[in-house]
This record gives structure tokens, sequence and C-alpha cells, in this order.
């Protein structure tokens, strides 16, 4: 992002900052029960802007929304393929410097060894649950867009 950064690309798993919109449901579940007194492991969210950005920076969104339009409810294997799909076009990415910057300081601020970078960027990559055939099928059954986007790691 060429521009001032005002949104995080990153935030710790216990960050109050950590809603729905910024880091998906399962991030924002986190952060609510570490509000409370819970316990939460250290960790961190990769946020809705860094998934956008990615998506951005690799062109990939009207490729996302063709393959999703394909997608019906009742048909499991147009779940499967377009899962699949997906998947490929974000394995096929590349990584803008900006997140895998954030990616590697948030995950050595946890205590991890920086070496070992290149593994967990492949597991940012990974990460795209938005387009598991499973929440395609919740999706395309509760008429939601799809393409929020957000992961969510520990350490």
């Amino acid at each position: 992002m060429s521009n001032e950064q005002s949104v995080p690309l990153v935030l710790a798993l216990d960050d109050t900052a950590a809603t729905l919109e910024q880091v998906g449901g399962k991030g924002a579940s986190l952060a609510r029960l570490a509000a409370v007194g819970l316990p939460v492991p250290p960790g961190f969210h990769i946020t809705t802007a860094a998934y956008r950005y990615f998506v951005t920076e690799n062109g990939l969104q009207e490729q996302i929304l063709a393959t999703v339009s394909a997608v019906t409810a009742d048909q499991p294997t147009s779940l499967e393929e377009a899962s699949r799909k997906i998947g490929r076009m974000f394995a096929q990415g590349s990584m803008p410097a900006e997140i895998a910057t954030a990616i590697r300081q948030a995950y050595v601020a946890l205590g991890g060894d920086d070496r070992c970078h290149q593994t967990l960027l492949g597991i940012a990559v990974d990460c795209t649950s938005d387009w598991l055939s499973r929440t395609l099928w919740h999706r395309a059954r509760g008429g939601k867009p799809s393409g929020g986007g957000a992961g969510t790691r520990s350490g």
C-alpha cells in the first residue's frame, strides 16, 4: 500500500480493535473472550485489510467473483471446485512486502524464529477460510457475499 496505512495489517489476538469488520468472526470472538478476562493464547490476526491488499495487489477480485458466481448451494461439486480454484489463485499470488513484514514482525514479537518467515507466509496464504467449500455453501444458502477474508494465527 503506497499511501499511509491507517488500518493495521495484523493485530494481537487480544486487541480491542479486533472487530468483526477488522478480523472476521473467529478473530472478533477471540478478542471478546480476552476482553472479559478469559485465557486467549498469544497470537495475532491477519486483518481483512491485509486480505484485501493481497487480493488487490494480485488482481484476484474479478476472478474470485466470477468463480463464486458459478457456485450453487445444492451442488456440492461446484462448491468444492470453486474452493480449489480460489485456493490455487491465492497460492499463485505474491505476498506484498508490507504484509510479509507485518506478519514477520508479529511472529517475532511472539518469540518466533525469524528464519521461519517463508513457512509462516505460506500458512498465511493458506488461511483463506472464506473460500472453504462449507463456507461457500453457508454464504450461498444465506445470500451473503463472499470475500471478507481474515486469518487468525496463534503462536
